[in-house]
Parts: C-alpha cells; structure tokens; sequence
C-alpha cells in the first residue's frame, strides 16, 4: 500500500510541477521578453501539440486511399 501512495503522490508531484514552475519562469521571462515575445514562448507549445493532432492520422490515410 505504501508504495502505491509513493506513485501517487509522485503522479501528484509531476502534474503540480509544470504550472509552479510557470509561475517561477514567468515573471523571468516578461523581464527578459517583452509582452510579444512572450505570448509568443507561451502559445508555440500548443501550436506544436495541434499539428501533432492534425497529423496523426494522415499517413495512414494516404496509405488507405493509394494501396
């Protein structure tokens, strides 16, 4: 049982990391950026992760359609 609630509070851990450290990165990054550059740091991630959706099925698509 306890090592089941070690993976969890682990799980916990890294899912809390990423905003905590957005709130430590943040004010870094505005006095290092301006408000431009960084709300272009902020929304190129979710860029990245929507091609990723976009093109994940379009090979085997292809590959369907041209046997």
């Amino acid at each position: 049982m306890t090592r089941h609630l070690a993976k969890a509070a682990y799980g916990v851990r890294g899912y809390a990391s990423w905003p905590l450290g957005m709130l430590v990165v943040a004010p870094m990054l505005l006095h290092k950026l301006d408000t431009t550059g960084y709300g272009l740091w902020a929304v190129s991630p979710a860029l990245v992760s929507i091609g990723g959706i976009l093109a994940s099925g379009l090979c085997d698509a292809q590959e369907a359609l041209n046997p």
